[in-house]
């Protein structure tokens, strides 16, 4: 647990680096890294003032506007420039907090018909979300992971799986 919260630099460090293995500490410090910087940053952020999902109505003007709208900004968390606004062509930039919004967002309305026809999914007996880079069409950028899942029910557990 020290390590979670000072990172590499804890007193702790040293005995983490003789016994565990460098997949280990990748993940070791990935956790310290969302606890101590993410996760702070996005549950700062709030639901359809900063960040948010858009809405179908948004959605079908901006095919109007934009053809060739790709599909992750269809999907993903997007930043507002005001409530219920988002912004015309911004996206978030860094993947992990794409991701910590978008699975936020989807857990303020988990059940709209884009979310169902793109496998992302939540579950009636937790709050599991599934991001598959696959059913998102390859749009995402190569940081991000091909699978993200998040289990709720028991309180969150994340899991960054690799491609292929």
């Amino acid at each position: 647990m020290q390590y979670l919260i000072d990172g590499p630099r804890s007193a702790v460090a040293g005995v983490f680096e003789e016994k565990i293995n460098d997949q280990d500490r990748r993940v070791l410090n990935l956790s310290h890294d969302w606890l101590m910087r993410l996760l702070p940053f996005v549950l700062g952020k709030i639901n359809r003032v900063s960040f948010g999902l858009l809405s179908a109505e948004q959605r079908t003007r901006a095919m109007t506007a934009n053809r060739e709208m790709p599909m992750s900004r269809q999907l993903l968390a997007l930043p507002f420039v005001g409530k219920d606004l988002p912004s015309d062509a911004s996206e978030f930039a860094h993947p992990d907090v794409v991701i910590g919004l978008t699975i936020l967002a989807y857990r303020y309305v988990p059940r709209t018909p884009l979310f169902q026809r793109h496998r992302l999914r939540t579950h009636r007996h937790g709050s599991s979300v599934i991001i598959r880079r696959s059913s998102i069409g390859g749009e995402l950028s190569g940081q991000v992971p091909t699978r993200v899942a998040v289990c709720g029910s028991k309180g969150p557990r994340w899991s960054f799986l690799s491609p292929r």
